[in-house]
């Protein structure tokens, strides 16, 4: 809900910073709920371990709701970070949730329940762009355009983001969960890996077409070429829903592979701790993923780094994420296959390092060696 209007947001909380910078300051409040949540998952973990999934879906929930509201109300930049932070922090919903999922389910259908989770977020996909790309800063937002959004409006992007993640809903339904029967999780992880970093890598392409049809638009206006001027329209549109859509879909899938295997990774008894490191550490990650890319996003929109070209100017902070993404393609690669299934009780001794070292070869039918 918040990347639709994060940009506006910053600008109007920093009215002196200028439009190139922006994103340098939206990536420190996005990376802020990062920053809480690599506190705070973990903790949830291993309280959802210690003393059960529902109390902390509870509990989260009720936190998140709060610090959520209380963000909404923000009356400076610093308020923005800190409850941002506190919105990372409460956030042990999904950490729960995951190991619910697996608790609930078995081989066969653990894929179904993650792409139940999944779907869940397109469901938030869809509501919350909508609501906040329509009524961020209602007076100005039809009339404003700033960088930081490759050129679109929070109106533009509160749309797009809203339908293709109302896109997710179908197909995540059928479409992981078809995909994890037929091929498991880490080939689907793949399949679905590589067009996603292609998409990403392509993304400011995106822009460039936003730019040569806004001077058709313009071409268009000036002479009164309506029937044109709606053709290029509605082509611009379908551009951007598709790329979206694409970039979702892939992402959803992703997300379900990688919870999957995460699950199957250890015993039922260690789901949440395990899930809460997870995301703590990839909440760390994204962290500093996010005020680094903002910054360096921010650096490339200068005149003295546009002026390099590509792939210096805006193309930059896409390349990276690319590279980032085919560096987890060949890590994932090179995972065991037997972790496309749960974890059993007796799989424990196969990965315990001082019992392989100690025994003697088929020393037990459970042995690593048998």
């Amino acid at each position: 809900m918040l990347f639709p209007f994060l940009p506006f947001m910053v600008s109007f909380l920093l009215p002196n910073v200028p439009n190139t910078a922006v994103a340098k300051y939206a990536g420190y409040v996005a990376s802020a709920v990062f920053a809480g949540r690599f506190v705070g998952c973990y903790i949830w973990g291993a309280i959802a371990d210690y003393m059960g999934r529902k109390p902390v879906l509870i509990a989260s929930g009720v936190l998140l709701a709060v610090s959520t509201f209380v963000f909404g109300f923000s009356i400076n930049y610093e308020m923005a970070i800190v409850f941002r932070f506190l919105i990372g922090v409460s956030n042990g919903v999904a950490v729960a949730a995951r190991a619910a999922i697996s608790d609930t389910s078995t081989d066969s259908n653990q894929a179904l329940g993650l792409s139940l989770l999944s779907c869940a977020w397109g469901v938030g996909l869809v509501i919350g762009p909508a609501l906040s790309g329509l009524t961020a800063d209602p007076i100005t937002q039809y009339s404003l355009t700033l960088e930081s959004g490759l050129g679109f409006s929070a109106k533009e992007i509160g749309l797009s983001l809203a339908v293709a993640g109302g896109v997710l809903l179908p197909i995540g339904l059928v479409l992981y969960p078809l995909l994890e029967r037929k091929f498991r999780s880490i080939n689907t992880f793949h399949m679905n890996a590589i067009p996603f970093m292609v998409m990403i890598v392509l993304f400011p392409l995106i822009y460039q077409v936003r730019i040569s049809a806004t001077k058709h638009l313009s071409i268009c206006q000036l002479y009164n070429t309506k029937p044109r001027l709606k053709i290029l329209t509605e082509l611009l549109w379908v551009i951007l829903i598709a790329s979206l859509v694409v970039y979702n879909v892939t992402d959803a899938t992703i997300f379900s592979a990688t919870s999957l295997l995460i699950n199957n990774s250890v015993t039922k008894d260690k789901l949440g701790s395990v899930n809460g490191l997870a995301m703590s550490s990839t909440s760390l990650v994204r962290a500093a993923a996010t005020s680094f890319t903002g910054g360096i996003y921010s650096l490339s929109l200068s005149e003295q780094h546009m002026k390099f070209g590509y792939p210096i100017d805006y193309h930059l902070t896409f390349i990276i994420f690319g590279f980032i993404v085919l560096l987890v393609i060949f890590v994932v690669a090179a995972l065991p296959e037997s972790i496309n299934n749960h974890m059993k009780e007796e799989d424990v001794l196969k990965y315990d390092i001082m019992h392989v070292i100690s025994c003697p070869p088929r020393c037990s039918k459970h042995c690593y060696f048998a």
